[in-house]
């Protein structure tokens, strides 16, 4: 169904007053959300949203607002529309936010060795650092770093992004 001038008017409008309604609720840990001040929000593990992400909020049960990135699978894949809400990034914030970055290699000796001296000379903040071999010629790596925003991840999976024998490399959740 095609829509009338006045209905597309009043999304606009209803738009601009959820974004005012942002800018008037105080962040917490970076964050703004829709109507509510000091709500209890939490960072969902499996997107690990970051500064800079489009991202969403849930209403959980009984836990807050669950912070998801807009294009996690777990957000595309849950049907329950009632239960979010809008949410977004501060204008400024100082906090470290963890990141989850998966590599595929081929299965070579150094490779978590070459893994970690980049982020070793990124100074990047590592919280864990796990790899394992899948015995089909290939080896996995899962790293969660502390990062600012998306554009210091995005410079950090660049450099990771020359090491030898990489074939695949992803944020975890999309």
């Amino acid at each position: 169904a095609k829509k009338t001038d006045r209905e597309r008017i009043q999304e606009k409008a209803e738009r601009r007053q959820s974004q005012e309604n942002l800018r008037r609720t105080k962040a917490v840990q970076g964050v703004l959300v829709e109507g509510l001040d000091n709500c209890l929000i939490k960072f969902s593990r499996c997107c690990t949203p970051v500064p800079g992400d489009p991202i969403v909020g849930y209403i959980t049960r009984g836990l807050g607002v669950s912070i998801r990135r807009s294009d996690c699978a777990n957000h595309t894949r849950d049907t329950d529309g009632g239960r979010w809400i809008n949410v977004s990034w501060a204008e400024t914030t100082n906090e470290a936010y963890p990141a989850e970055i998966r590599l595929v290699s081929d299965e070579r000796g150094g490779f978590v060795m070459d893994i970690a001296t980049i982020l070793n000379s990124l100074n990047a903040k590592v919280r864990s650092l796990s790899a394992h071999d899948t015995g089909k010629g290939t080896c996995v790596a899962v790293i969660l770093i502390d990062v600012h925003d998306r554009d210091e991840l995005t410079s950090i999976m660049g450099k990771l992004q020359t090491i030898r024998g990489l074939r695949e490399i992803a944020r975890s959740g999309a």
